[in-house]
């Protein structure tokens, strides 16, 4: 049996996810959801509860495909954020879709700074969103490829960026669970 990291990148428009092998270095399945919304005259008053459900949706799909073991949710800095309205939504996206998780398959999502897993995965300290890019293309050999768009260009949300956070958010839990079972052997094989 395969054990199985999904690496999740939350949005209010467009979410990553990701599923990693715990054991090998590498990725097994990758996709987005587009939650777009409508202009604000043409929106429903249910657009919020649908742009989640249809998230929540895609990530049950996932857990029917695969058998899905530990779960990495990444989470952002609110001062990143261009405005409290912005920071709100991808705060309730982020903690209904992490309810749902622990509510129907019993897992408790690990919550990873997403910048702190772009500077680890990069191995350069750096978080750019299009290195991070090039190099899960590279380092998996991902097929497809993920594709970059300039976001001033990006108003369909072709851009694959939201993947490659995924996969690095998921990358950063596997190395972390690594290392904490490298010390636990440690200090196991030093008592002894």
């Amino acid at each position: 049996m395969t054990e199985v990291i999904l690496g999740l990148d939350l949005s209010v428009s467009c979410s990553g996810w990701a599923l990693l092998s715990l054991r090998e270095d590498r990725v097994i399945a990758y996709g987005k959801v587009v939650t777009v919304l409508p202009k604000k005259k043409d929106r429903p008053a249910d657009i919020y509860f649908k742009r989640v459900q249809k998230v929540v949706d895609v990530i049950d799909e996932v857990f029917a495909r695969k058998d899905v073991q530990i779960v990495a949710v990444g989470v952002e800095q609110l001062n990143y954020f261009r405005g409290i309205d912005t920071a709100r939504d991808l705060l309730g996206v982020s903690k209904v879709v992490q309810h749902h998780i622990w509510k129907a398959y019993g897992l408790m999502p690990n919550e990873i700074n997403t910048t702190t897993a772009k500077k680890a995965f990069t191995g350069r300290g750096d978080a750019l969103k299009t290195l991070v890019l090039v190099i899960a293309n590279t380092h998996f050999k991902l097929s497809p490829p993920l594709i970059w768009v300039e976001p001033e260009k990006d108003k369909n949300h072709t851009s694959d960026d939201g993947i490659s956070d995924a996969i690095s958010i998921a990358w950063t839990l596997r190395l972390e669970i690594k290392d904490r079972l490298t010390k636990a052997i440690d200090n196991s094989a030093a008592k002894a």
